[in-house]
């Protein structure tokens, strides 16, 4: 704690002279800090001095200052004083804690993924991303909007890092020589740009410097330097470029998951993507973000330089680098299919891990993957594959090895941690002992995390090593106290164990193959009082053979620390069967994703465990009582099927010397745990049964006894009322009865949670019709039964009813030798009013898929004879909610007047433009036979005064292509002032462009430059998803296509030929009169927009009117413009009037409102279950009469702005 107010320091203290931890404890400040009474003990060192009312405490921080001290003009209130000063955390520290999570994320199995709104931003900025000419991507940094002010200089750390190095190039010339060839390839290639004089002080953007040195990495071809751009280095802020920059989604796979499909090809190569990070252009807004100062030597001046690319060092960088390449499989992934799934899915960051099962299908995935990358400028490097004939006709600089016999003689080549033998075609781990003599907590951390096993192939040892580190947390050691001697003997045990994994290896190819037929997924759990583990294995069927059984992953857990506390403690234990149930959830966890990665039936894989306890919880449908066992139920229920979970004995269960540990020379000798139990490679009628007889006491013979149970419902509730579907009602019948039969020993006996069959689900159905009609026909089926027949007067009389064998009362009617079942020729009657018909009605009309009431009767009468059922199958369909959403009706509004650019004259033609795309249309690239035609679009201006039309093709959608042609317009029409247009993808993009084109100073179009940047064209948009607002250039894209159709028919043109086209037809749509022709003989001129296109200069400066009146006394430009009123006035006299009249929405409807619950009918935001989504609205944006036609609407999935048309009011 701190003091509310300042006071003078005693100058007289003893603690004066000695180290405090707070040396300014008189003033007050914020609370930087919370400690438990718990931890006080430990901090507190010998030393009490006292001063008045205050007093010193010696703590492991230094002396700490408490007490209570009067201020002027206070009261006797007591203050209690209290001082800390919080050290920095050293970089070695947290270092080692990322390291050691690191390692303790490859034991776990990963969690869902929840989207944030940084990452949101982070998807925004990148959205504004584009590509060069050669094909790379130009990307923006996922800068914070607070960078500019939080982040500091950092010029002068980074020129005191440039010093130190220096230094050390000084001392050691290698370093130097490979630093300096380092910077100038980079230099040569483009990744950085020296800067010149002019540009170092440019006030355009915000500058950081980022510090950069060097380290030796060992690789597959020895020690290589690589130099770190460091962007964590603080600035004078205290604020580094990565506390700035987002970090982004998270899109990179589980590393485990990449190595489980490969493990599924038969031919396997890897490859390594070339510099990937600086394949990638970073946008010329952001480059200064990333400057760094170079000169080869001490003496040379210091040059300042931007990096061009994405960076090595930044936060960002694997974000970007993964999320262009997943734009890449967007781009040009219908192009190459194959190469598109490999990039996807068997890609971890820059390294491609995938195969095929058989040679030619695996050398046409790689030449696919390396004209795929080549596309995006990511050349792919260091190939290595289990088969010469993909290697061989590869370039040998593009290889990792020069020849296939290098494989055999060199080192295991090293992918993603592990190491391969490609010859052997076998997989296994490393590790590297350190040679620190002293054995403390630190070393012992830094050496575990070292150890890379990302599939768990040697989980047992590596659970031995987890439960000393656990150990040593419960020691409470200090991070340099040397270990007790009998943990560390247990350390170097496990230490020389590790030291021989390089010998231990696994197949790589498990034998399956790439469509997984025969692969099932076998898992294992079990867990101990130290910890949990779960092992899966696969399995490949081979016919009459045994079976392929291969392990692929385990996964440990340690058990958390109370639960190894004494049973007289008060904290509840986590028992053994608890730990068995959350090791079953890790289990289940692991299947789940295995067969989600590999497309598997999870139906057809099993799940082991030893714990009859733990499957007892797996398999009930009722609460235990218990809120943890409950959840970890629950959760296995919803991952896996509950009939995959089987029993296995303990001594045969692979997974138990995974929750208990062995050390490694131990765990090479146990073929089971590599191979899985010996009779899971044997056929399923050798696998342990489901329910272990052997454990049941023996039936003893007893004498049968016939009991009577009878029992009267007073209730008026019956079966059917419980239910609201008839599925549901059969199903939970059949379930029923099985369990009755189990627990009366009746034979046949199923299990409860088998699949059901026909006939038990229709044996149901006779069971509820019979007490259906008990209830509502006794009277009826009683006179049957004695031969009497129905009361003449009464519902039955006319269907020639009867009682069959089963009891059901049935239809005799007049189709006894008709070719049907007999519930179809017979179907038994129910009255409409019993609860069981409502159910047949509700079950027809979803069967009839929500058919009217003819549909929805003829599927009734397959079920079930409904007396008085007209009047409820009316009455259901018309209350159904699904058919009632259904008919609902989008809202509308009166039509809007039309909008001043529409009625108000402009200074000349395309003065406001709309603008659409038609297309595409097949057009050849050049004559001549076997030529491939192109897709080419047409962009279509429309003048919004005159109606005036003007054709462009282009020949894609791209933002570019748009650009080209607006280009190409204004040179023939002028720039407009305002463009129109839909809410287009590339619409969006270009508006942005444009607007910083003509906001910026270095615009390259002389001629217009000062005037365009002064004024702008402005862009814009309709609301999304209302073609009706841009009636204008739909219905000119309509007469376009209607005119193309018919002049070229199912004819190609050359492109030249189709812009001949073009123009004319874009000459005969502006021919066509505004108005109506008069039938004045002395009235020769029609206005068209033709009018308006040859009055004078595509450039034309707004004049002031001139009198039409006399146009014989005029000359030159003045009789010019006075031609041109003369068009405008007829335009305003002749075409104005024509646009009086609304067409349709001629009344006033009632208003939307804010708050409205509203289904929003947009095709775009369709659920997957094939409903539109339900939203609110949020807000009303009303036109210029004061009517609103657009709301905002906010669903469980977004915020959407849509006309009124796209919107259904929920009543």
């Amino acid at each position: 704690m701190t003091p509310s107010s300042a006071f003078p320091a005693t100058v007289d203290a003893p603690w004066n002279d000695e180290r405090l931890a707070d040396t300014h404890y008189n003033e007050p400040g914020p609370i930087e800090l919370l400690l438990g009474a718990d931890v006080l003990p430990l901090l507190l060192r010998p030393g009490l001095l006292s001063h008045g009312d205050l007093a010193a405490q010696n703590t492991v921080f230094g002396w700490t200052i408490f007490g209570r001290q009067r201020t002027r003009g206070s009261c006797e209130a007591a203050t209690c004083l209290s001082s800390l000063q919080d050290e920095e955390t050293p970089k070695w520290h947290t270092q080692l804690i990322a390291l050691l999570q690191r390692f303790w994320e490859l034991e776990d199995v990963p969690p869902a993924q929840r989207t944030s709104p940084t990452d949101r931003h982070c998807e925004e900025l990148f959205a504004q991303h584009r590509r060069d000419s050669t094909g790379r991507y130009v990307v923006r940094l996922p800068v914070k909007p607070d960078a500019a002010k939080t982040l500091g200089t950092s010029e002068a750390s980074a020129r005191a890092t440039l010093r130190n190095l220096h230094c050390r190039m000084d001392r050691q010339p290698e370093f130097a020589e490979e630093y300096r060839a380092f910077m100038d390839t980079y230099e040569q290639m483009g990744h950085m740009r020296r800067l010149w004089p002019f540009e170092i002080d440019s006030p355009e953007s915000h500058s950081n410097y980022i510090p950069h040195h060097g380290i030796w990495q060992q690789g597959n071809d020895g020690p290589k330097l690589r130099v770190v751009f460091d962007a964590s280095r603080p600035t004078s802020t205290g604020v580094s470029l990565n506390d700035v920059l987002c970090r982004g989604p998270k899109l990179q796979r589980d590393i485990w998951t990449v190595l489980l499909r490969w493990r599924t090809y038969k031919f396997a190569f890897c490859a390594d993507i070339r510099m990937m990070f600086r394949q990638i252009c970073v946008d010329e807004r952001d480059v200064d973000m990333q400057r760094i100062l170079w000169a080869p030597r001490s003496e040379d001046p210091v040059q300042h330089f931007q990096l061009r690319t994405v960076t090595y060092g930044t936060t960002c960088a694997p974000y970007l680098s993964l999320r262009t390449l997943q734009q890449l499989c967007d781009d040009e992934g219908d192009k190459y299919p194959r190469a598109k799934i490999s990039a996807l899915r068997d890609r971890y960051v820059d390294d491609v891990l995938s195969g095929d099962d058989n040679i030619n299908g695996a050398r046409e995935l790689r030449d696919q993957l390396i004209q795929f990358m080549a596309a995006g400028g990511f050349p792919l490097r260091k190939w290595v594959a289990n088969h010469p004939a993909l290697l061989e006709d590869l370039n040998v600089e593009e290889r990792l090895r020069p020849a296939w016999i290098n494989f055999a003689k060199d080192e295991p080549v090293k992918e993603l941690g592990i190491r391969w033998t490609p010859q052997d075609d076998v997989i296994s781990l490393s590790f590297r002992a350190s040679s620190a003599r002293r054995l403390c907590k630190r070393e012992v951390l830094s050496e575990l995390a070292a150890l890379f096993d990302p599939c768990g192939w040697i989980a047992p040892t590596t659970l031995l090593a987890k439960m000393l580190v656990q150990d040593l947390w419960r020691a409470r050691l200090d991070w340099d106290e040397e270990l007790p001697n009998s943990m560390a003997r247990r350390w170097l045990d496990l230490r020389q164990s590790f030291e021989t994994v390089s010998s231990m290896s696994v197949p790589r190819w498990i034998g399956s193959t790439s469509d997984v037929a025969g692969l099932t997924i076998h898992v294992f759990a079990d867990a101990s009082r130290r910890a949990m583990a779960a092992v899966a294995y696969s399995r490949v069927d081979r016919g009459s053979q045994d079976a392929v059984v291969r392990l692929l992953v385990a996964k440990t857990k340690l058990s958390p620390i109370r639960s190894l506390r004494p049973s007289s403690t008060t904290i509840p234990r986590m028992t053994i069967p608890r730990l068995e149930l959350r090791a079953a959830l890790i289990a289940a966890r692991l299947l789940r994703t295995i067969c989600n990665e590999l497309g598997i039936s999870i139906h057809l894989c099993c799940a082991w465990s030893d714990s009859r306890i733990a499957l007892h919880w797996m398999e009930s449908t009722e609460s235990t009582g218990n809120s943890v066992v409950d959840s970890y139920v629950q959760q296995i229920q919803e991952l896996v099927p509950c009939g995959i979970w089987r029993h296995v004995p303990s001594s045969e269960n692979p997974a138990d010397v995974a929750s208990r540990g062995v050390v490694l020379d131990k765990l090479a000798a146990q073929q089971s745990w590599f191979s899985g139990p010996p009779w899971l490679a044997r056929s399923p009628s050798a696998w342990p049964a489901s329910r272990d007889e052997r454990d049941q006491p023996p039936v003893q013979p007893t004498s049968a006894q016939c009991l009577q149970l009878g029992a009267t419902d007073c209730t008026d509730r019956s079966l059917p009322s419980l239910f609201s579907n008839l599925d549901k009602l059969l199903r939970f019948m059949v379930r029923l009865r099985r369990w009755i039969r189990l627990k009366l020993n009746r034979e046949p006996a199923v299990a409860v949670l088998q699949p059901m069959t026909p006939i038990e689900l229709n044996q149901a159905f006779e069971a509820c019709v019979k007490e259906s009609q008990s209830q509502t026909f006794s009277r009826d089926i009683e006179l049957l039964t004695k031969n009497k027949p129905v009361p003449l007067k009464g519902p039955l009389s006319s269907l020639d009813p009867f009682v069959c064998s089963q009891g059901i009362l049935r239809v005799g009617g007049r189709l006894q030798h008709a070719m049907l079942s007999l519930s179809q020729r017979h179907p038994p009657i129910l009255d409409a009013s019993s609860p069981l018909a409502n159910l047949v009605v509700g079950w027809a009309h979803v069967r009839a898929m929500h058919g009217g009431f003819r549909a929805t009767y003829g599927h009734v009468c397959q079920r079930a004879w409904l007396i008085r059922g007209r009047g409820r199958i009316r009455r259901h369909v018309r209350e159904c909610v699904t058919c009632i959403a259904s008919r609902a009706q989008p809202m509308h509004q009166r039509m809007a007047p039309l909008p001043p650019e529409r009625v108000t004259a402009s200074p000349r033609a395309f003065y406001r433009t709309g603008l659409d795309y038609a297309g595409p249309f097949a057009v050849l690239p050049s004559k001549g036979k076997g030529r491939r035609a192109v897709k080419t679009w047409v962009a279509v201006f429309v003048c919004l005064t005159t109606k005036a039309i003007h054709l462009e093709a282009v020949g894609d959608l791209s933002t570019e292509s748009l650009f080209g042609a607006l280009t190409r317009f204004s040179g023939r029409r002028g720039a407009p002032a305002e463009i129109w247009s839909d809410n287009a993808t590339h619409f969006h993009r270009a508006d942005l462009e444009l607007r910083e084109a003509l906001n910026s100073e270095r615009i390259q179009w002389t001629q217009i430059s000062d005037r365009l940047a002064a004024n702008g064209t402005s862009w814009r948009f309709i609301p999304p998803r209302a073609p009706h607002f841009g009636g204008l250039w739909e219905a000119a894209v309509r007469s376009f296509k209607t005119h193309l159709k018919r002049t070229l028919g199912p004819r190609r043109l050359i492109y030249e030929e189709f812009c001949t086209v073009l123009v004319g037809i874009e000459a005969v749509l502006n021919s066509r009169p505004l108005g109506p022709v008069t039938g004045d003989p002395e009235d020769l001129t029609v206005l068209t927009p033709g009018h308006f296109l040859v009055g004078g200069p595509l450039m034309t400066v707004p004049q002031l009117e001139t009198a039409s009146d006399r146009l014989d006394s005029l000359a030159h430009w003045a009789l010019a413009r006075g031609l041109q009123a003369v068009f405008w006035r007829k335009w305003s006299r002749e075409y104005l009037n024509t646009l009086q009249q609304r067409s349709k929405w001629k009344r006033r409807k009632n208003e939307i409102h804010v708050g409205d619950m509203v289904v929003v009918v947009d095709p775009s935001l369709i659920h997957t279950s094939g409903k539109w989504p339900l939203g609110r609205v949020t807000q009303v944006l009303p036109g210029r009469d004061g009517l609103a036609r657009v709301a905002v609407v906010r669903t469980a999935h977004g915020i959407y702005t849509r006309p009124i048309v796209r919107l259904v009011r929920r009543e």
